[in-house]
């Protein structure tokens, strides 16, 4: 599979564990992710290839897409996350690009800086 720059991508907005991050289909250079970004893989479920089953450093079977957080998602120790689709996951109709992202993290931490 053949990945791509970050920058290169239309980003959608999920709602991951219960916090806002980036999807794309796509697999992504990780040269390309900016620094203080962090970036997972994540798994399709054997029996529904839309359907993510599972977030790791690195995917090589049953790829699903890529997740861009600005914050580390907690693992476990074999190194994943199993995700429940009904519970961990929604898609929130949004997109962006990642400099979008960026700037969106630094006016809310500034925000909140200011209080």
């Amino acid at each position: 599979m053949i990945s791509v720059k970050c920058t290169d991508v239309r980003w959608e907005a999920v709602e991951l564990f219960g916090k806002p991050v980036l999807f794309s289909e796509e697999q992504i250079d990780r040269c390309s992710v900016p620094s203080g970004i962090c970036m997972y893989e994540v798994r399709h479920n054997s029996e529904d290839w839309g359907e993510p089953c599972e977030i790791k450093d690195n995917v090589i079977v049953n790829f699903l897409g890529t997740v861009l957080s600005d914050e580390p998602i907690e693992l476990e120790d074999g190194g994943f996350r199993l995700i429940d689709p009904e519970e961990d996951w929604w898609y929130l109709g949004e997109y962006s690009s990642i400099s979008e992202y960026i700037s969106d993290i630094t006016s809310a931490r500034k925000m909140n800086y200011e209080r």
